[in-house]
C-alpha cells in the first residue's frame, strides 16, 4: 500500500509540474508583450526607453522619478515652474490627489498626461470626455506582420512640417472630446481628425492631455519617426524641473496580497488553479480507495497447557487424591447426564448396560469407574488410583465421541 502511494504522489507531482511549466513556457509570449508602461519595464510596452529620452528634451534640468501619491509629493511643497509628466492606461486619482495636482497647476506647473482613460471627476473637472471606436483592435503579438496603422497628425504649427506619424498594429484609438472647444487647443489628431492630444490652461500653468499612451513605448519608440513623435509632444512642456511618476502605472507594493500577487501573473495563477485542482482530486481518490487502518492484534497464545499443568502441580503439592477424583467424577457423570441422556441417580447394573450401550464403552471399564466412585468415599486414594481413574475416564470420552 505504501509503494502503491509513493508511485501515484510521484505521478501526480510529474504532472503538476509538467502541467504547470507548458503554462510557464505558453505564458512568457503573453508577458513579454504585456503592457505594462512601467519605467523599469525594458519589454515591447514598458517606458524604459522614453525615460531615457527626456535628458534629451530636457536638457538644462534633471529628472527626478515619483513613486508616491500626488498628495503626498506635494503636500508642504511650493513649486513652481516644473513639469508633472504621467504616462499609463489609465488615470484614475482620488479626489485629494486630484485637488493637490490641480493646485499644482494652478500655481505655475505643467502637467503631461498620456492615457486612455480619465477619471470622471477629473473629466468633469476640465471640461472633456475621452470615446473611443468599437471598432479598435490591437494586435500585440503580430506588429511586425499586421498592415493595419494607427496615423496621428500633430497640428500644431511649431512641429516641422514632416508631421504625420502611423503606428502599425493598431486600428483605431481614444479620442479627447471638448466640450468648449475654445477653452482646449488641438495639438495632434487622428486618421478621423478626431483630437489625440490636447492642451488647456489651467491657472497659472497647463495641462496637456494625449490619449495614445502606446506610442510612449519602448517597442515604437525603436523607430526613428515614432522617437521624432515623442520628443515633439514632451517638447511641448518647458525645460525646466521634471517629475516623472511612477506610483499610479502599477498596483502599490503595500496594498498587494501573497494572493494578489499571484492573480497578477497569469502562469502562477493557472498553477495555483492547477495545484488547488489536483490536490482535491488527491484526496478524493485517496478517500475512495485509501482501506481502513486495521490494528494490529496480538496472536492468540494458548495457555490451557501452562494452566493444566499449574493445576496439576497445585494438586500433586497437596496430595489430594480423594478431592481430585471427587472432581473428575463429578464431571464425568454431568457429561453422562448431558450428553448420553441418562440419569445418575443410581449406579446400578442398569446404569452400567445404558451407558455402554449408548457410549460404546465396554461394560466392564464402566463398573471399574462406578467402583472408583464408591471407594472414594470410605479409603485413602493412591498415586495408581488417580492414574488408573484418569486412564479410564479418557478412554470413555475417546470412545464415546466417536
Amino acid at each position: 500500500m505504501l509503494k502503491g502511494n509513493r508511485i501515484y504522489i510521484f505521478v501526480l507531482l510529474m504532472a503538476v509540474l509538467l502541467i504547470g511549466g507548458t503554462s510557464y513556457l505558453w505564458s512568457l509570449k503573453s508577458n513579454v508583450w504585456k503592457v505594462t508602461y512601467a519605467s523599469d519595464d525594458k519589454n515591447p510596452f514598458g517606458t524604459a526607453l522614453v525615460l531615457e529620452v527626456l535628458p534629451q528634451v530636457f536638457t538644462k534640468q534633471k529628472i527626478q522619478r515619483v513613486d508616491r501619491p500626488i498628495f503626498n509629493f506635494l503636500k508642504d511643497k511650493k513649486l513652481q515652474h516644473s513639469n508633472y509628466i504621467f504616462i499609463g492606461n489609465e488615470f484614475s486619482i482620488q479626489n485629494a490627489d486630484m485637488k493637490a495636482l490641480l493646485n499644482y497647476v494652478s500655481d505655475g506647473n505643467n502637467v503631461f498626461i498620456a492615457s486612455n482613460a480619465f477619471s470622471a471627476e477629473f473629466e468633469d473637472t476640465l471640461g472633456f470626455y475621452t470615446a473611443f471606436s468599437l471598432e479598435r483592435q490591437v494586435d500585440l503579438f503580430h506588429l511586425e506582420n499586421t498592415k493595419e496603422t494607427y496615423e496621428n497628425q500633430l497640428v500644431n504649427p511649431q512641429y516641422k512640417a514632416n508631421n504625420s506619424f502611423a503606428f502599425k498594429g493598431i486600428e483605431d484609438g481614444y479620442q479627447l472630446i471638448p466640450e468648449d472647444t475654445t477653452s482646449f487647443k488641438v495639438l495632434a489628431v487622428d486618421n478621423a481628425n478626431n483630437p489625440v492630444f490636447i492642451k488647456t490652461k489651467y491657472g497659472e500653468g497647463t495641462i496637456y492631455l494625449h490619449s495614445f499612451p502606446l506610442a510612449f513605448t519602448n517597442y515604437y519608440l525603436l523607430f526613428k519617426q515614432h522617437h521624432a513623435y515623442v520628443e515633439h509632444c514632451l517638447s511641448s512642456l518647458e525645460d525646466q524641473p521634471t517629475y516623472w511618476d511612477d506610483y499610479y502605472k502599477v498596483p502599490h507594493q503595500q496594498e498587494i496580497s501573497k494572493l494578489a500577487f499571484i492573480y497578477q501573473h497569469p502562469a502562477l495563477e493557472w498553477s495555483w488553479y492547477l495545484a488547488i485542482s489536483l490536490c482535491c482530486l488527491y484526496v478524493l481518490f485517496r478517500i475512495k480507495r485509501q482501506q481502513r487502518v486495521i490494528p494490529l492484534q496480538a496472536s492468540y497464545v494458548n495457555s490451557s497447557l501452562e494452566f493444566a499443568t499449574t493445576i496439576g502441580r497445585l494438586y500433586y503439592s497437596k496430595r489430594d487424591h480423594n478431592d481430585l477424583m471427587k472432581k473428575q467424577a463429578t464431571y464425568w457423570l454431568s457429561y453422562i447426564r448431558s450428553q448420553l441422556n441418562i440419569p445418575t441417580s443410581k449406579l446400578d447394573d442398569v446404569f452400567i448396560q445404558q451407558v455402554s450401550d449408548k457410549s460404546g464403552v465396554e461394560s466392564n471399564d464402566i463398573k471399574e469407574m462406578i467402583d472408583y466412585i464408591g471407594e472414594i468415599q470410605i479409603r485413602e486414594m493412591k498415586d495408581s488410583d488417580v492414574k488408573r481413574f484418569y486412564t479410564l475416564i479418557q478412554k470413555f470420552y475417546k470412545k464415546s465421541k466417536r
